[in-house]
C-alpha cells in the first residue's frame, strides 16, 4: 500500500491559510484563537508573522466595517439591484454605497433599475432566538444585506440601467416552462420556489453538491476545451474564452460564491503553470479563499461559503486515497466525503441516497445541466428536456419509498470542533491501517460524546419563538409533549434529539398553529395526535387522531392533563380551541388557545376560581378580542406568555390587552421582543430564560 504521508510541508502557503481559517472562525467564537496560538507557536519557525498579521488586518478591518452599527433611519435616492417575487408580496433589494437593504412590498409597481427615494426606518434581521434556531441577521449579512427598511413614504424617482435586467429578462423567457424551476435553479442559481422539486434537491443534497463540488461548471470547461482544441484554437485563446464563460456564468448566478471560487482556482492554476509557481491545489484553495473575502467581506459571515472551503480542504488531503480509483468508485468517495463533512449542519443521514448519489448526480451534470442550458437558449430542446425530467423524478420517487434513514440531533459547536478534529486526525493518518485504526478510535469516542449529550436529559418548557404563530414543547416527568406547531417546530424537534411524543395537541385548525403537523406526524414517532372536537377544518393525518372536548382528562407521564374547553360548538372557530390545564412544579399552565370573549365568558361560568392558574399562554396572541377583564380576573396569572412577530398586518399585541395585564400585576414575556422563553422546573432559583441573540 501507497505510503499515505500528509506531513505539512511547511514552505507552502496553506500553513497562512490554516491560520488564517482558525482565525476567521475566532471572530466568532474568540475562543478559537488559543487554538491559533498554539498553532502559531508550533509553526514559529517557519511563519513569518509580520507576514501573517498584515494577512489577518486586510479581512479584519473590512470587518469591522460591517461590524460598526449604522443609522436608525434612512433618507436617501437608492437603486432597486433586485427583485423577489413571492406568493403575496415582492422582496425589493435596494443598494446605497456599499450598503443592501430590503423593503416588502404587496404591489407590483417598480422593476430592477427604478431609483426610489425612501424615507423609513432601518430595521436590522434578527438572530437566531432559539438554540439551533436559522440566524436571520448572519444569513442576510452573508448577502450584504444590512437591514429592512419599514417605510410608507417611497417616491419613484428615474430608471437607470442595472445589468441585473438583463438576467431578469433571460430568466423571464423560461418562466411559463412546467419545468422553470430546473432551469433558473441550474443556470441562474435561483432559489427553487416549486415544493415538489424543492423536496427533490433537499433530499438529495443536489444543492449542496453542486456548490461544494462545482462539478457542474468542471464539465462544461471540460467540454469546452475538448471542443476548443479540436478547432485548433491556440493554449491562450482557450483560457480566454473559458475565463469569458466562467465570468458569464459568475452574472448569471449574481456572484456566487460557488461559481466565482471555481473561476479564482481556473485562473490561479493558469497562472501556476505560466508562471512556474510550484503552487499545489491546497495552495490555490486557500489563495482563492483569502482573494475572495478580500473582494466581498460579507463571505465571512456565510456558513455555507466557510464550509464548502472546509469541504474542499478535506478532500485535498484525502486525494491520495482515492486518487486510483476508478471513475464511479472516485464519485462515490466524494459524495461519501462531503455526506460526512455536512452532518454537523444536516438533521438525517440516508444511507441509500449516499450510495445512489454519483448515479443521480451524473444525470444531472451530463444531462438535465447541458439541457437547460441549451433549453433556455432554444424552445426546441425543452421538450427533451422535460420527458429527461419526468423520467427522473420517477428515479427520484422510487429511491424515496426505500429510504434507510437516521434521524440526528444537532451538534453544539463544542461537538463539532470535536467532530472535525477527529476528521483532521484521520487525514492525517500516514497509512492505510493507521487510517482504519483512527477511524474505528473517532466513531467510538463520538458515538459516547454523543450519546452522553443525548442522555442530559433536561425538564423545560419551551416557549418557542415561531413568528406569527404558536409551538409550546413540553419536557418534564417523562413527558414528551407538543402544543401547536408553527414554523421551525419540526426542526427544533430534530435538532434536541426529539424523536418520540407522547401527545401532538393542535388546539384549532388555523395555520398558524399547525402549519408542520402533518410532518411531523410523519418524520416522527407520535403516540396520539390531540384534535378539538368541535373543529372540522384540520387536514388529513396519517394516522388516527382523538378528538377532546371540556371535562375531558388524559395523563402524560405522571401529569394529569384537563380539557376545559370547547365547552361547546361555537360559530366562531377560534373559540373552538382546545383549552388545556395542567399542573407542573407546583405550578398551574393555562394554555387557551385562540379563544376570544365568548369562550371565555363560558370557562368563566362553568369553572369559576377554579381557572385560577400561575401561568397563562395569552389566548390569541394578545387580541383586543380576548383577555377581556372578567377572564384576567378569575385566572388571575402570575406569568404570561404573547407567542407573536411584530410587526404584524393584525396589530398584536393590543396596547389594551398590555394594560390589563399590567393592571393585574402579571409578569409579561413576549417571544418577539425575548425570543423563545423557557420554564425550567428543576431549577432552584430563577425557573425563566429567554433566547435571543444579540
Amino acid at each position: 500500500m501507497k505510503n499515505l504521508n500528509h506531513t505539512l510541508q511547511l514552505d507552502h502557503l496553506y500553513i497562512y491559510g490554516i491560520g488564517l481559517f482558525i482565525a476567521v472562525f475566532g471572530l466568532f467564537h474568540p475562543w478559537a484563537f488559543l487554538g491559533l496560538f498554539v498553532y502559531m507557536y508550533k509553526l514559529r519557525k517557519r511563519i513569518n508573522m509580520l507576514f501573517f498579521c498584515v494577512l489577518f488586518l486586510l479581512i479584519y478591518l473590512p470587518f469591522l466595517l460591517t461590524m460598526k452599527k449604522g443609522d436608525q433611519n434612512i433618507d436617501e435616492i437608492l437603486m432597486v439591484t433586485d427583485i423577489e417575487h413571492k406568493e403575496n408580496y415582492q422582496r425589493l433589494t435596494l443598494k446605497h454605497g456599499y450598503k443592501k437593504y430590503h423593503l416588502y412590498l404587496y404591489d407590483n409597481l417598480y422593476q430592477i433599475g427604478d431609483r426610489l427615494w425612501i424615507k423609513g426606518d432601518l430595521i436590522e434581521y434578527k438572530s437566531k432566538t432559539s438554540t439551533y434556531g436559522f440566524d436571520a441577521k448572519m444569513y442576510f449579512l452573508g448577502h450584504g444585506i444590512y437591514a429592512k427598511i419599514e417605510s410608507t413614504d417611497v417616491t419613484y424617482v428615474d430608471h437607470q440601467f442595472h445589468p441585473n435586467s438583463i438576467r431578469e429578462a433571460l430568466m423571464s423567457k423560461s418562466q411559463d416552462d412546467i419545468n422553470s424551476s430546473y432551469i433558473h435553479a441550474f443556470i441562474f442559481g435561483e432559489k427553487i420556489s416549486d415544493d415538489h422539486v424543492k423536496s427533490i434537491y433537499e433530499e438529495f443534497n443536489i444543492v449542496y453538491l453542486f456548490t461544494i463540488s462545482g462539478m457542474h461548471i468542471y464539465m462544461l470547461i471540460t467540454l469546452f476545451k475538448k471542443i476548443l482544441f479540436h478547432l485548433n484554437f491556440r493554449l491562450y485563446a482557450q483560457h480566454l474564452f473559458i475565463i469569458s464563460i466562467l465570468i458569464g456564468l459568475c452574472f448569471l448566478n449574481q456572484f456566487h460564491y460557488g461559481v466565482l471560487r471555481v473561476l479564482f482556482i481556473y485562473v490561479i492554476t493558469i497562472l501556476n503553470k505560466r508562471y512556474k509557481l510550484y503552487l499545489e491545489r491546497i495552495d490555490m484553495i486557500f489563495i482563492a479563499f483569502y482573494i475572495m473575502l478580500i473582494i466581498n467581506i460579507h463571505y465571512i459571515y456565510h456558513q455555507g461559503f466557510l464550509m464548502t472551503f472546509l469541504i474542499l480542504i478535506t478532500i485535498e488531503l484525502l486525494h491520495p486515497l482515492y486518487q486510483s480509483l476508478n471513475v464511479l468508485l472516485k464519485s462515490l468517495f466524494i459524495s461519501f466525503v462531503i455526506s460526512v463533512m455536512m452532518i454537523p449542519f444536516l438533521s438525517r443521514i440516508d444511507l441509500l441516497v449516499v450510495m445512489c448519489l454519483p448515479i443521480i448526480i451524473s444525470i444531472v451534470i451530463y444531462l438535465l445541466y447541458p439541457l437547460a442550458i441549451l433549453g433556455s437558449i432554444s424552445k426546441n430542446f425543452l421538450y427533451v428536456f422535460n420527458i429527461i425530467i419526468e423520467f427522473f423524478e420517477k428515479i427520484i420517487g422510487l429511491l424515496s419509498i426505500k429510504q434507510i434513514t437516521f434521524y440526528i440531533p444537532k451538534f453544539n459547536v463544542y461537538i463539532t470542533l470535536l467532530f472535525y478534529g477527529l476528521l483532521i486526525w484521520i487525514c492525517f493518518g500516514k497509512s492505510k491501517h493507521r487510517v482504519i485504526k483512527r477511524i474505528f478510535i473517532s466513531a467510538f469516542c463520538f458515538f459516547l460524546v454523543m450519546m452522553i449529550q443525548l442522555k442530559t436529559y433536561q425538564e423545560r418548557i419551551v416557549f418557542l419563538d415561531v413568528g406569527q404563530g404558536d409551538t409550546t414543547i413540553i419536557q418534564v416527568d417523562n413527558c414528551n409533549m407538543v402544543i401547536d406547531s408553527f414554523e421551525g417546530t419540526l426542526d427544533y424537534l430534530v435538532d434536541h434529539g426529539m424523536f418520540h411524543l407522547d401527545y401532538l395537541i393542535l388546539t384549532h385548525s388555523d395555520q398558524d398553529h399547525i402549519l408542520e403537523a402533518v410532518d411531523i406526524t410523519k418524520s416522527i414517532d407520535v403516540k396520539e395526535l390531540i384534535l378539538s372536537a368541535y373543529d372540522d377544518n384540520y387536514p388529513m393525518f396519517n394516522q388516527k387522531a382523538m378528538s377532546v372536548k371540556a371535562y375531558d382528562k388524559f395523563k402524560c407521564g405522571t401529569i394529569d392533563l384537563n380539557i376545559l374547553g370547547p365547552i361547546r360548538k361555537y360559530d366562531l372557530d377560534n373559540n373552538n380551541s382546545i383549552v388545556l390545564k395542567f399542573t407542573y412544579d407546583q405550578k398551574v399552565f393555562l394554555f387557551a388557545g385562540d379563544i376570544e370573549k365568548e369562550a371565555e365568558i363560558d370557562l368563566i361560568n362553568s369553572y369559576h376560581h377554579t381557572l385560577k392558574s400561575d401561568i397563562l399562554k395569552v389566548p390569541h396572541h394578545g387580541s383586543i378580542t380576548s383577555s377581556s377583564e372578567s377572564f384576567l380576573t378569575y385566572v388571575n396569572p402570575a406569568y404570561a406568555i404573547i407567542s407573536l412577530k411584530t410587526p404584524n398586518r393584525y396589530g398584536f399585541p393590543s396596547q389594551d390587552v398590555l394594560l390589563r395585564y399590567i393592571k393585574n400585576q402579571t409578569i409579561i414575556y413576549r417571544t418577539d421582543q425575548q425570543g423563545t422563553i423557557t420554564y425550567h422546573g428543576k431549577r432552584r432559583k430563577e425557573k425563566w430564560s429567554s433566547y435571543l441573540s444579540i
